[in-house]
């Protein structure tokens, strides 16, 4: 897996706002049996967040964070105060249960993007950045235009 966009972040995060911690971390740090219990958990759920108990400090919860990423092979999505949201994709492409969203936008209401009339046909037009879409927007406009 590649690493995780920004807007796929926000899109995990948004999906780990209702979870409950599933694994909690404490005085010991990262033993063997929380490593087990985060694997079972990234197999059954893909995102789980993590409690930190008895780590006040953000050096200690940085160490043990860059600890669990390396040891389970996930990747953070975010951390706010004691809480740690995880995510791995599941080996088994079947058994996958999120979807990781791509950057590709349709426009289904080109009055909402500022969109020039001649593009109000109604056909749905794909942008995959929004940065370049006026450059693309020129192009059709021009193809349009000499009639191809």
């Amino acid at each position: 897996m590649t690493q995780l966009k920004g807007f796929q972040r926000k899109y995990l995060k948004g999906l780990a706002h209702g979870l409950k911690p599933v694994v909690f971390i404490g005085q010991k740090g990262l033993t063997e049996s929380v490593t087990m219990a985060m694997d079972g958990a990234f197999n059954a759920h893909e995102l789980i967040k993590i409690r930190f108990i008895d780590f006040k400090e953000k050096e200690h919860k940085e160490k043990i964070t860059a600890a669990i990423e390396e040891t389970t092979g996930s990747e953070i999505v975010g951390s706010i105060g004691h809480i740690l949201i995880l995510y791995r994709q599941h080996k088994d492409p079947k058994k996958r249960i999120i979807q990781i969203p791509e950057r590709l936008e349709i426009i289904t209401s080109p009055k909402k993007k500022g969109l020039p009339p001649e593009l109000l046909s109604g056909e749905k037009i794909p942008f995959k950045n929004k940065k370049t879409s006026s450059g693309v927007l020129e192009a059709l406009l021009d193809e349009r235009q000499e009639g191809r």
